[in-house]
């Protein structure tokens, strides 16, 4: 019953993809010519990347100022657009949830658009559990990111980031305030 449970939940999931991959939108940036950084470049901004995930998941969101310009924008929600590491990390605050997250990207694609700037794409997948009355519970959600990264003293960091869902499976009321 349980393997026919999982291929059934794979099954459900890659329809779901399907449906929503045909019926999102495609992905523009302003400058796209294809440039290829070196492997220290590309390092460096996947480490920057996956540092926001271990900030949020662990809890320590005074790690954001090693991932954002002090002066990066963000929309996380579409409607919402945060402004300064201070607004971004309390947003982020505003959304972390008891139970715990696991944040993954992958697929990360970089564009070097010049020797201190480029555009990040990176492909996202994060798991919110549930706790107290949802104990047991899950929901994962899926998307990707589009940055526009630069960068200071030495460092590659996010100027820009949007988020950009896909949706989501399981059950949603692990993350309070979403419905």
């Amino acid at each position: 019953m349980a393997r026919l449970h999982s291929s059934l939940v794979v099954l459900l999931t890659l329809t779901f993809f399907e449906l929503r991959l045909a019926n999102s939108s495609p992905i523009a940036w302003t400058d796209w010519s294809p440039q290829s950084p070196s492997p220290e470049t590309y390092t460096s901004i996947q480490n920057t990347l996956s540092l926001f995930s271990i900030a949020y998941d662990t809890k320590q969101l005074s790690l954001l100022d090693q991932v954002f310009t002090p002066t990066a924008t963000t929309n996380f929600t579409g409607n919402a657009v945060q402004s300064g590491v201070p607004a971004i990390t309390d947003f982020l605050q505003s959304t972390i949830i008891p139970g715990g997250s696991q944040h993954a990207s992958s697929t990360v694609h970089v564009n070097q658009t010049g020797p201190a700037t480029a555009n990040v794409i990176s492909y996202l997948s994060a798991i919110f559990f549930g706790s107290a009355s949802t104990q047991g519970l899950a929901y994962q959600n899926f998307g990707y990111y589009e940055d526009q990264m630069v960068k200071q003293n030495g460092k590659w960091l996010v100027q820009n980031r949007v988020i950009h869902n896909y949706g989501g499976i399981g059950n949603i009321s692990v993350v309070p305030g979403a419905s």
